[in-house]
């Protein structure tokens, strides 16, 4: 369960998805579901060293969304 108002996990919803699919896919896999790098990666099929970069800059996109700079 995440921390905070209801309110406040309504915003973080609304703000996820208004960010690309694919960068909601991997905080979803990583946050919610805890699949391992090497798990996320079989999901979508890339190689392993490819999911800390986009994780990142999906972790960006959120913050952006949510206006944290």
């Amino acid at each position: 369960l995440l921390p905070g108002s209801g309110e406040e996990r309504e915003q973080l919803y609304a703000a996820l998805d208004r960010i690309p699919s694919r960068e909601r896919l991997i905080l979803k896999l990583f946050h919610f579901d805890g699949l391992s790098y090497k798990a996320i990666a079989d999901v979508l099929k890339m190689p392993v060293n490819s999911i800390s970069p986009l994780l990142l800059r999906a972790r960006d996109s959120l913050r952006k969304e949510v206006g944290i700079p």
